[in-house]
């Protein structure tokens, strides 16, 4: 991310999917509970609701993914055997970021997706930063949460080589 940032001159095109290449606009700052990192009765509250881990998934993941997916408790296994204080440290670091004026900078092709389900990066947040690329393009992808290399590859791929066909990439 900071080497995209910091060397926009060098990159040829960006292609911001899941969590966007210019995070702070489309991090959502409900992820981390305000004081959870370094409160500690903010913490073990944090680390109580991130051991469940239903809330991040439901966040992660459609209603329908979440329903269907036997592979749903391989992700949930994953992250709950994160640490909770690592979890709620990046998400914090996520949520405060801000290159909201680099954003602007971008003069290269620029994807933006996002899954109409996304809890963690709302759509609406995803448009919002397209919106500050100049020419950026910005895509849905209709039923599908914050990882659509998981819920939707064949659709995600569409995307992607159909984008790169567009500015003459392959």
């Amino acid at each position: 991310m900071d080497v995209a940032a910091d060397e926009l001159m060098r990159v040829n095109s960006v292609l911001n999917v899941l969590t966007p290449v210019f995070v702070a606009l489309c991090a959502n700052s409900s992820v981390v509970p305000a004081g959870a990192v370094g409160d500690t009765a903010a913490t073990l509250c944090w680390r109580e609701t991130f051991q469940r881990g239903d809330a991040v998934m439901e966040r992660r993941f459609s209603a329908e993914f979440r329903a269907i997916e036997p592979q749903l408790a391989l992700w949930r296994n994953m992250l709950v055997r994160t640490t909770a204080d690592g979890y709620a440290g990046s998400s914090a670091a996520i949520r405060d970021v801000d290159f909201t004026a680099v954003a602007t900078s971008i003069a290269v092709p620029t994807l933006c997706v996002v899954g109409t389900e996304d809890g963690s990066t709302p759509p609406a947040l995803v448009k919002e930063l397209s919106e500050l690329v100049a020419g950026a393009r910005y895509a849905e992808i209709d039923g599908v949460g914050h990882i659509p290399c998981v819920e939707a590859p064949e659709r995600l791929g569409a995307l992607l080589t159909g984008f790169m066909r567009e500015i003459g990439l392959i």
